[in-house]
């Protein structure tokens, strides 16, 4: 009976362990495309939007201390990416007869690269003054409001007076009463307000009145028309952009 043994060189299973761990290390490097999208994108629309709010504010502070301010827009962002792989074996398999060893070698080589490009556009010109200086639109705030933004933020934020209640930036101030006492009855329910666009004249409806008012409702309604000059039991009111008149049926907005 013939005993038939394999022994394996040990030089050969090193081999073998090198080549195993380059092709795994190509083979899971192969593409690279895909897993890039969630992240990079997520990444870059986070940073662009954090940027852009420093540099409102940052802005907001140039202008409130009449200083010019200035905008730059990413206009463009561009990423690239690039992987090379090279794994090579070589090897004598018949041994060195000098030394009687095998003769073996291997080698590889892992390349990457990532080059973003970002582009920035300066914001001038007309259009940029333009919008910059004309006035917020009094129907564009109440179309916030309607759209479910809190009265709490937008007011305070767009508004410099209303009905000729100034927002002066004090906490006792009416109009901060006047903002707080809105945004109860809006986080109650207690207050509907409607743009009206099919008119010659741009109108809002505040619905007050609902089937279940409570007493604190009650006293913020009182208060806001007593405030605001507004006549009792009308609903509809004219916007208009300016100061307060004699009207007891419009707001005014700066």
């Amino acid at each position: 009976m013939t005993d038939c043994r394999y022994q394996e060189n040990p030089t050969n299973g090193f081999l073998h362990a090198i080549m195993f761990v380059l092709v795994a290390c190509l083979y899971g490097c192969a593409s690279v495309g895909p897993e890039t999208i969630s992240r990079d994108r997520f990444n870059y629309g986070q940073a662009i939007a954090d940027s852009w709010e420093e540099q409102m504010v940052f802005n907001m502070l140039r202008v409130r201390y009449g200083e010019a301010p200035v905008f730059l827009d990413v206009s463009q962002v561009i990423n690239q990416y690039s992987l090379e792989g090279q794994a090579s074996v070589q090897g004598l398999l018949g041994g060195v007869p000098s030394s009687g060893t095998n003769a073996m070698g291997a080698d590889g080589s892992v390349r990457w690269a990532d080059r973003p490009t970002i582009t920035y556009t300066p914001l001038t010109g007309h259009r940029f003054t333009k919008s910059l200086l004309t006035p917020i639109d009094p129907i564009a705030v109440f179309s916030m409001i309607e759209g479910g933004w809190p009265a709490e933020m937008v007011f305070p934020l767009v508004v410099r007076s209303i009905n000729g209640v100034r927002n002066d930036f004090t906490s006792t101030s009416k109009f901060e009463l006047l903002v707080k006492a809105l945004g109860r009855l809006q986080k109650s329910d207690a207050m509907d307000i409607s743009v009206l666009r099919d008119r010659s004249e741009a109108q809002i409806q505040i619905n007050f009145q609902r089937s279940i008012v409570t007493s604190e409702a009650q006293a913020d309604i009182s208060f806001i028309r007593n405030v605001l000059g507004l006549a009792k039991g009308v609903d509809k009111f004219v916007l208009r952009y300016g100061v307060k008149s004699a009207d007891s049926d419009a707001l005014h907005l700066q």
